[in-house]
């Protein structure tokens, strides 16, 4: 029965079962259960069930036919990775520190993988690893863009890093700031939209009766046109899927683009994506570090969908000045 590398740090307190499918992940679920449940598995030499919790310096011993199927993502190897895949990935990048990533996501590139969806981020993450000589399991995505939606995206390097990262999320101290063009002009110009959301039967979601869960997202009006359309800053105070979306057409401004919840808007622009961009994010201090911000340039499509409207979409200075000392956006 072949040993696996000793269980890194990065690991530690993670259930076996999930463990195994990080490693092997060509393998089906349903025959890692198998092995499981027929004690094919071993941990320090002991035969244990899936929801036993690993910890640093642990041995996991498998069946040997765990090795003998093909991985193409590697699970004990590094990927390799094209020269095309190599291009497409490096553009990508925004910046590298030894904790994290930052990438700049393209319009139309899911996330996560879905029904339907066969090349997302979370594949790439291995030939990511590669091309930085990370172990290819060593890359986690800690927070989700809309496919539609482009720019900003964090990518932990290591459990640990992962786990500070989505704490500081849930504790509302990483901001994210996007830029949007609007059918509309919010009114008042500077504000909070605050209406919690619910999943309906058409799978939008809407401020329904039975919506639990806050949604909270400021907003501050940069540019306008006649009471027309507006280029609006937004930051989202908590993290709903389509939070942006779902605020910006209850209040009667719907994105540009958006075919789930504005379609009346996508007349005023033809054949338009999903005009909101990811362009700002600020991570706190950490240890020795002071806080970092990041800016990605608007996509150029975006850019010309704002000139056919008579719109202007702020520059990295333009963004960061207007939100230094603006009450519920930003920091001061």
């Amino acid at each position: 029965m072949p040993d696996l590398p000793t269980v890194a740090a990065d690991y530690a307190q993670m259930r076996l079962e999930r463990y195994l499918r990080q490693q092997f992940p060509k393998l089906t679920l349903g025959a890692i259960n198998r092995a499981l449940r027929q004690r094919q598995v071993r941990l320090n030499n002991k035969r244990v069930k899936g929801d036993a919790r690993i910890h640093s310096g642990d041995i996991v011993c498998v069946p040997k036919f765990f090795l003998e199927r093909p991985t193409d993502d590697g699970a004990l190897c590094a990927p390799r990775v094209d020269l095309r895949l190599r291009r497409k990935l490096a553009n990508m990048v925004v910046a590298v520190t030894p904790e994290y990533f930052v990438l700049n996501k393209p319009q139309g590139l899911a996330v996560q993988g879905g029904s339907g969806t066969r090349w997302h981020l979370d594949r790439m993450l291995p030939s990511f690893a590669a091309l930085y000589d990370d172990p290819p399991d060593h890359l986690r995505i800690v927070h989700r863009l809309d496919k539609e939606t482009s720019g900003l995206l964090l990518v932990a390097r290591g459990r640990q890093a992962a786990q500070r990262l989505a704490r500081q999320f849930q504790q509302h101290r990483i901001r994210k700031y996007y830029v949007a063009l609007c059918h509309g002009v919010p009114e008042p110009e500077t504000g909070c939209i605050d209406a919690a959301l619910g999943k309906c039967p058409d799978r939008r979601f809407r401020p329904e009766a039975d919506a639990t869960r806050p949604a909270q997202s400021d907003y501050q009006v940069f540019d306008s046109v006649a009471g027309l359309a507006a280029t609006v800053l937004l930051s989202p105070i908590t993290g709903r899927t389509h939070q942006l979306r779902a605020h910006l057409a209850l209040i009667g401004c719907p994105i540009l683009g958006d075919d789930f919840y504005g379609a009346e808007a996508n007349n005023f622009v033809s054949e338009s994506p999903l005009c909101l961009h990811a362009m700002g994010l600020i991570v706190p201090p950490h240890k020795d570090k002071p806080h970092q911000d990041y800016f990605q340039t608007p996509p150029v499509w975006l850019y010309s969908h704002a000139r056919q409207l008579g719109l202007i979409l702020p520059t990295q200075r333009q963004l960061w000045a207007s939100l230094v000392g603006t009450p519920r956006f930003g920091v001061s």
